[in-house]
């Protein structure tokens, strides 16, 4: 091989190195764990490769596109002597050449290319790894240090009780208001909950098929007052993006009323269920947006969230000229409660004031399906303690509302309490 033929190679290996990494690099902006999760679906060992070492491949991916594309510069250079002594042509051409090859094309091709087809395209993350091992050393070590100060930062961090008995003490002493009090207790509780515990759940969503017309998704925007609304591609669990009430301002004419609303998606938000909701607040600030879909460990729908259920947590529930106070527990006389199935167990227990079980449900619907295995028929009931719960309104998927009695105990010598 002459000496030619050496550097010709060089060229040739270089500039596809830094196309293929170029390509990576824009696929790993655009996809979190979550997106790849959701792609790499029954191929279990690309998965896992990927997941346990997704910020490793990052940063590798960027330190070896930026040493392939010098050499690639090397290699341009030393084949194409003259350009060595025109150095502003020199610039030019390079920075032409980065822009269209190594920025613009990457960004079309991930376009062009199916969500669905990129799973055959990944696989070739497995040997880049290889190549890169040796740039992965130092991110190793740096994101271990950082680990490790992270975990010394939370030692040293006040405890929530700590916080709340703080907080209390000012209030005794007059130095926060009562009001100030509720706001503050907000705060602390809002940097310690997940996204789940705050998403309006799957059976609750309000969404669209992608095959819904203009005219079809302004009468469901009217009727349900919301301003953003997911977009499904045959099932809820294929979510395709959101739409804008705003973006439907304009059509009005007949024709514009049948389209089809695949030409209106935004873009949309996934997030683990286990998110902390201060670190949901953080990405809605980075992307801008202001719905999030939240998805299970195995990529499922669980819910959504939106940016007024974070502000929420801070401030109690926030009333808009659409919403209506539907009490979620109504007294209707002493121990016999109308209560609705969403109700959260917390709120009960406090009317109640006792605890109904320590098991893993959050609603009045868990509690009876955990103990009844199914859902209820409507007259259906169900005896728990001194508790009476029977089934009052019911449909395909939950249940709406029942009625509570509480009935008295008898202590030990027979009396009512």
């Amino acid at each position: 091989m002459s000496q030619m033929d050496f550097l010709l190679t060089g060229l040739v290996l270089s500039f596809l190195l830094t196309f293929i990494l170029s390509f990576l690099q824009v696929v790993f902006s655009y996809y979190s764990r979550i997106g790849f999760s959701r792609i790499l679906e029954g191929q279990d060992n690309l998965k896992n490769e990927i997941l346990e070492h997704y910020d490793e491949l990052k940063i590798a991916i960027d330190y070896g596109r930026i040493i392939f594309y010098l050499a690639l510069v090397v290699y341009t250079c030393l084949i194409f002597p003259a350009l060595s002594g025109w150095p502003l042509w020199c610039f030019l051409l390079f920075l032409a050449l980065y822009l269209v090859c190594f920025d613009y094309l990457p960004r079309l091709l991930l376009l062009a290319i199916k969500e669905k087809n990129l799973r055959f395209v990944l696989p070739v993350v497995v040997p880049i790894k290889f190549i890169l091992t040796p740039l992965l050393i130092l991110p190793k070590i740096f994101l271990k240090r950082e680990e490790e100060r992270q975990a010394a930062w939370r030692q040293h961090e006040a405890s929530e009780e700590e916080i709340e008995t703080f907080i209390d003490e000012a209030t005794e002493e007059g130095i926060i208001e009562k009001d100030q009090n509720e706001l503050l207790r907000g705060v602390v509780e809002f940097g310690d909950k997940q996204v789940r515990e705050i998403m309006t759940p799957r059976s609750r969503m309000v969404a669209v098929d992608i095959e819904t017309t203009v005219g079809q998704l302004k009468e469901v925007f009217i009727r349900e007052k919301y301003s953003r609304i997911p977009v499904y591609k045959e099932r809820l669990d294929n979510i395709a993006g959101m739409v804008m009430a705003k973006d439907l301002l304009e059509f009005s004419d007949q024709p514009q009323l049948g389209r089809k609303i695949d030409f209106l998606l935004r873009p949309v938000l996934f997030v683990p269920e286990t998110m902390p909701v201060k670190g949901l607040l953080k990405e809605f600030k980075k992307v801008k947006q202001k719905l999030a879909i939240v998805v299970d460990e195995y990529g499922g729908i669980s819910g959504l969230v939106t940016m007024e259920d974070l502000l929420e947590e801070i401030v109690g529930e926030i009333q808009d000229e659409y919403d209506t106070e539907e009490p979620q527990i109504i007294a209707e006389k002493p121990d016999s409660y109308l209560v609705r199935g969403e109700t959260e167990i917390n709120d009960l227990e406090e009317v109640l004031g006792c605890e109904l079980s320590e098991d893993n449900f959050l609603t009045v619907n868990g509690l009876l399906h955990q103990h009844l295995g199914r859902l209820p028929g409507r007259g259906e009931k169900l005896e728990l303690a001194n508790l009476s719960f029977e089934v009052l309104e019911v449909d395909d998927k939950s249940i709406k509302k029942v009625r509570l009695t509480r009935r008295p105990t008898e202590n030990k010598n027979g009396e009512g309490k």
